[in-house]
């Protein structure tokens, strides 16, 4: 309880009543995805100069953006929100508790700054009108976008919030995400219900109007991927998604951008299209869908480099897609060439070391895989015992020296220190696990069938081998199904059930779907 008062406290005097259902309908329609008579004109004054900003963002420069930022921090509320949007884009990359830390501090000062500019009623105003029933008066250009930066910024809070992973933070979360919803809503009914006859159209500039569908986008699309447990916990909120209006809402933003030359929320909408097409469908889709999401990502990838060349956010993208389409080698190009672009931000350096171990071990180039490995283990702080069991699986396939890979795997228990919201990260209990039960740490343990597919296993379990060659997937068959015929007394069940599992796997990938229904432990 205690929690919910603190994300309802600070709140606004408009009554908070919600119906998920008609209100969503009812924003779908005016947001733009129905009828609208809104005029979208270019952007002008601190909305170009933020997204001036976000241009040296996005063209790597880093540093320069961050300071740009800074010097109006305090004073404006786009600059403010964009400084926002920033640290939000380095908390949701990396994942890190310090960039998520300084992303919502930055929110926080964004969402108390706009507030101040949005002109909101002080209670005694809102009794007045409520008695005398006196209509609000309509809202400036400023007043109009510093309430859609209190509504955004709420909302962008709300998921970093979410990310604590724990009932607590879900509820805080979504309560959060429900009151920027609220807002959203007021300012549909503001815009549309404004009389257009006094000035002969309403008019919003293209980040105003862009900003509307992206946050309406944001809202449906994140919904509705989540896990079915915890979509049971959001409609209790009282939430309803829609995934096709969502990723609707934010072509539309980006095709305002495209029409008006503004929009400074079009790369940020990108970014988030981008995550559904070529992060979340690597996980959460059918292999029949994996075209459409190649063919989209691949449109707004063109369109993207065309205003942001050589950028090294979504070349980081281009190399997730290039492993979509199971081109490993154009992948490996992608990420060599973000980190070459990237001079300043150090944790999207760790990211693409982190793609290209997977990569070249895929490719089973496995010395080049452990160098990767290896500069992670050095420079990220973010699981040291996965680095270390990583490189240990392809020093072991490098050298065929099982007393130094068994050496490298027994630093591992040492290492599983790390707690993200008071837990032990699941990937380091699960690698803890397989080196202390398989002992792995042994040259005897390492000398296993399961020793030797341990490299397959982690390959499968990241969803990798959708993403293999036709000459990569012909290599993993061949180990897997001579692994059975290597073992003389016999496999263990658990390792035998893996290699079966693997194996149908590769069976259904490559369309031999009679082959994998066939599968069954003896």
């Amino acid at each position: 309880l205690k929690k919910i008062q603190e994300v309802m406290s600070g709140g606004f005097n408009e009554d908070d009543g919600y119906d998920s259902e008609d209100d969503g309908e009812k924003l779908a329609s005016s947001a733009g995805l129905g009828h609208h008579t809104v005029q979208c004109v270019p952007d002008e004054g601190d909305h170009r100069a933020a997204h001036e900003g976000l241009h040296l963002f996005f063209t790597n420069r880093f540093e320069e953006a961050d300071a740009f930022f800074q010097q109006r921090e305090a004073v404006s509320p786009m600059h403010s929100t964009a400084y926002g949007m920033v640290g939000f884009i380095r908390a949701i990359f990396t994942f890190e508790p310090d960039q998520i830390l300084e992303a919502r501090r930055r929110l926080a000062v964004a969402h108390q700054l706009a507030k101040k500019h949005a002109g909101y009623d002080t209670t005694l105003g809102s009794l007045a009108k409520l008695v005398t029933f006196r209509k609000s008066k309509p809202l400036t250009q400023e007043q109009l976008s510093a309430r859609l930066n209190v509504a955004e910024t709420k909302l962008i809070d709300s998921v970093l919030v979410c990310l604590g992973e724990n009932v607590s933070s879900l509820v805080q979360g979504g309560l959060g995400a429900k009151w920027a919803w609220h807002r959203y809503d007021e300012l549909v009914h503001h815009v549309h219900s404004s009389d257009p006859k006094s000035t002969g159209q309403v008019t919003v500039c293209a980040s105003d109007l862009g900003g509307i569908y992206y946050g309406f986008g944001v809202f449906n699309l994140l919904l509705s991927i989540l896990p079915r447990r915890v979509v049971r916990l959001v409609q209790f909120l009282g939430f309803k998604a829609d995934r096709d209006v969502g990723l609707e809402a934010l072509n539309k933003c980006n095709s305002l951008a495209r029409q008006h030359g503004g929009g400074m929320r079009a790369p940020l909408a990108s970014l988030m299209l981008l995550g559904y097409h070529v992060m979340a469908s690597a996980f959460f889709t059918v292999p029949e869908e994996l075209p459409t999401h190649i063919e989209l990502a691949t449109a707004i990838l063109e369109d993207e480099f065309k205003r942001f060349p050589d950028s090294a956010l979504f070349l980081f993208n281009q190399g997730r897609l290039d492993r979509l389409k199971g081109d490993g080698a154009a992948a490996v190009k992608s990420f060599e060439r973000c980190i070459h672009v990237n001079a300043d931000w150090s944790q999207l350096k760790h990211l693409c070391h982190y793609e290209l171990g997977w990569g070249t071990m895929a490719q089973g180039k496995w010395g080049q895989s452990r160098e990767h490995w290896e500069v992670l283990e050095r420079d990220s702080k973010w699981c040291p015992a996965f680095y270390v069991y990583m490189k240990g699986l392809c020093l072991l396939r490098e050298t065929q020296d099982v007393c130094k890979a068994a050496a490298v795997m027994g630093e591992i228990p040492g290492l599983c220190k790390r707690r993200f919201s008071g837990k032990q990260i699941p990937i380091e209990a699960y690698v803890n696990r397989k080196v202390v039960d398989h002992e792995l740490d042994t040259g005897r343990g390492l000398e296993t069938v399961g020793g030797r597919l341990a490299v397959l296993e982690m390959l499968y379990l990241w969803n990798m081998f959708q993403t293999l060659s036709p000459p990569e997937m012909e290599a993993a068959e061949a180990e897997l199904t001579g692994a059975e015929r290597s073992e003389t007394q016999g496999l263990d069940t658990e390792v035998q059930a893996m290699r079966l599992l693997m194996l149908g796997n590769i069976y259904s990938y490559t369309g031999r779907f009679v082959d994998a229904l066939a599968i069954s432990i003896p």
